[in-house]
């Protein structure tokens, strides 16, 4: 599982013995963030640890990176 967030709006990460915390910037008094699970037994799942990072930094830069739409 994973929580997936955009960098700027990243204030801080910090941790303790039992958590994981990001602590974000609201933007106009809303917060931006995705949800990712995988599951090893799904039809053409992630099977690896490997796999999971690779998927999260292709999610990553997808979302990081805006849509840009050329009429013609």
């Amino acid at each position: 599982m994973a929580i997936l967030y955009l960098n700027k709006d990243k204030l801080m990460i910090t941790d303790d013995e039992l958590n994981n915390v990001v602590v974000l910037k609201p933007v106009e008094g809303h917060l931006t963030y995705y949800f990712l699970a995988a599951w090893e037994q799904e039809t053409g799942g992630i099977k690896s640890e490997e796999e999971f990072i690779s998927s999260l930094e292709k999610i990553t830069k997808e979302l990081e990176t805006p849509i840009s739409i050329e009429i013609m």
